[in-house]
């Protein structure tokens, strides 16, 4: 199963990436894992890569160009 992030699209760190908290992910992750991104407000859904998981934080390189809606 490919784990899921919830991701706020306006929320960029870390040279352009995003971050969402453990709360936000359904499904295993580990570091370098490619995981599915969504906003469900809009139904943007997406690919990402973890890129570190620090405390409860979760950071994800994020392909913007790449997200699209259902």
């Amino acid at each position: 199963m490919r784990a899921r992030i919830e991701i706020d699209p306006n929320v960029r760190v870390r040279g352009n990436q995003t971050y969402s908290t453990l709360d936000d992910v359904t499904g295993p992750i580990t570091v370098g894992d490619h995981v599915e991104v969504y906003e469900s407000e809009s139904g943007l859904t997406g690919p990402a890569q973890v890129t570190a998981i620090e405390g409860d934080f979760v950071y994800l390189a994020v392909p913007w160009a790449e997200l699209s809606e259902p």
